[in-house]
């Protein structure tokens, strides 16, 4: 139970074998910790244990862990906030080159995890202009059950062709993606009433719910009802980046599993089947990397806005608004944001920059990410008002 992923979050598996070999384990979890760190992995292997007619075994293949192994079951919704598109291009990119059964699982895995928030119980809580996400999202599934059938020895011309393929219906994915994808109060009341649903053979059921924090006030009321009496059968998993903006009403809900940040070399470990060129440092470079991301261009961008925060000159108006063009996708904000905060940590230990200002300039970031999910702002507003929030701090 849980032997794939114990040696890297140890301290979770064992949590988590504990209580469910005791009994003790709820209804409602919350895994909590930095992103990268296998929060979205553990809640699908949590969802295959619970869900195994074998009592979760490792290795097993059951049906119902069968359909887990390429995340083709349907018993499972996904809300998520992530930014999809870095993670696919990066498994798409390593499907074409390395064409082995490792980076045909990476790539089937990670494309249906973004499939999975267009379960069919969500459906009717789509607006019109989603509808043709929802068709594209079972056309790219239906390539990746056509890709399912292939023998394992792919051509190189083969292998482009699904790569292209998949590339152009997940464009139409990301094209018609809504910039707030944090929870609403529409999708928890259909999640209410999946969940409430009679099952064939008594089917557990599972919704796992990311950055829950960001959610509008009514969705997280509307969610704390649905906690506070699970239907029988159903498993709720939060999945947070930021535990202690979410609401203590929820928090009192739901059993917290913390877990630690990935070394670099738990990293590497794991993408060794990848057959990388040199080691990497962390996942987030690797997928933006690799997706086409220039990850140094983010950092020196970073650097700039930093260096004229703290010497109190503002940046030429072009200079910024050129990093506002290249800083595009929501996994290149966040990027670029969490190098800023290391150039502030940077310059705390260099003794430049006072303990207080540090925490200030910590929390105007914090806070301001978070209104900005919360009230559905883009990136180049997000970025404005933080630029000038920082220069008056």
């Amino acid at each position: 139970m849980f032997g794939s992923l114990a040696p890297y979050q140890p301290a979770v598996c064992r949590e988590l074998s504990d209580a469910i070999h005791n009994g003790t384990l709820g209804q409602a979890n919350l895994f909590a910790g930095p992103p990268y760190s296998l929060r979205m992995t553990m809640a699908l292997e949590l969802a295959r244990v619970l869900s195994c007619a074998k009592g979760g075994e490792d290795g097993c293949n059951c049906p119902s862990c069968a359909s887990f192994s390429d995340l083709s079951m349907d018993n499972v919704v996904i809300i998520s906030q992530r930014d999809h598109r870095s993670i696919i291009e990066t498994s798409i990119s390593l499907f074409e080159k390395n064409r082995t059964a490792f980076s045909r699982a990476f790539l089937t895995r990670n494309i249906r995890t973004c499939l999975l928030a267009y379960h069919g119980a969500l459906l009717a809580t789509a607006e019109k202009a989603q509808n043709a996400a929802y068709g594209a999202a079972g056309k790219v599934d239906d390539l990746l059950r056509d890709l399912s059938q292939e023998g394992q020895d792919l051509t190189a011309k083969t292998a482009s062709e699904y790569a292209k393929a998949l590339r152009e219906g997940m464009k139409t994915l990301y094209d018609a993606e809504k910039k707030d994808t944090s929870l609403s109060i529409a999708q928890t009341r259909a999640l209410d009433a999946w969940s409430r649903e009679t099952t064939v053979g008594g089917q557990k059921r599972f919704v796992i719910i990311e950055d829950v924090e960001d959610a509008n006030v009514g969705a997280r009321n509307s969610l704390l009802k649905i906690l506070e009496e699970p239907p029988q059968g159903v498993y709720f998993t939060l999945v947070s980046s930021h535990a202690e903006r979410i609401m203590r009403t929820i928090l009192s809900r739901v059993r917290k599993f913390t877990f630690a940040p990935l070394s670099t070399e738990a990293v590497n470990q794991l993408l060794q089947p990848c057959f990388l060129p040199s080691p990497v440092t962390d996942f987030e470079s690797f997928f933006l990397a690799f997706s086409g991301v220039d990850t140094t261009e983010l950092g020196q961008m970073a650097k700039s806005v930093a260096t004229s925060v703290l010497s109190g000159r503002m940046l030429p108006q072009k200079t910024f608004d050129d990093m506002l063009q290249r800083l595009t996708l929501p996994s290149q904000i966040t990027y670029f944001l969490e190098r800023l905060l290391e150039c502030f940590e940077d310059a705390f230990l260099a003794g430049s920059l006072p303990m207080e200002r540090a925490r200030d300039l910590e929390r105007t970031v914090s806070r301001m990410q978070g209104e900005a999910a919360l009230f559905n702002q883009n990136g180049k507003l997000l970025l404005e008002n933080l630029y000038l929030h920082l220069l008056e701090v």
